[in-house]
């Protein structure tokens, strides 16, 4: 959604999909779903093994997303122990720009976002 993206089959990742203990789920890019399954709607529902895991197909993106590389296949990013992630920069940032924002005013915002940050985790 914050790409303004929809789904060609089935539904992107909702809030309950990246809470730990959550069932996996997969979003196909459309060439996979061609490749893998013939573009046949009942990709959408399916239970594949990946990462020796149950995973429910629950969408496809429309031929041509990619994002943010070229990629295949999507899972919910599971967010682990908080204190273990503060630590860490392996996960980038996406956003969007609200209507009449500059890019300066975005940038002074993140700024002082990060400024606070840095205070109430040292």
């Amino acid at each position: 959604p914050m790409l303004g993206v929809e789904p060609v089959r089935g539904r992107v990742f909702g809030p309950a999909d990246a809470e730990p203990g959550a069932p996996a789920v997969a979003i196909l890019s459309y060439a996979l779903w061609q490749r893998r399954y013939g573009g046949r709607d009942d990709a959408v529902g399916k239970v594949e093994v990946m990462n020796g895991q149950p995973t429910t197909i629950v969408g496809v993106m429309p031929q041509g997303f990619s994002f943010p590389e070229r990629q295949d296949l999507w899972t919910p990013l599971v967010p682990k122990r908080v204190e273990a992630e503060r630590a860490s920069h392996s996960h980038p940032g996406f956003a969007r720009l609200r209507p009449g924002a500059t890019l300066d005013e975005a940038n002074a915002e993140l700024a002082g976002l990060a400024a606070r940050l840095a205070l109430a985790h040292p």
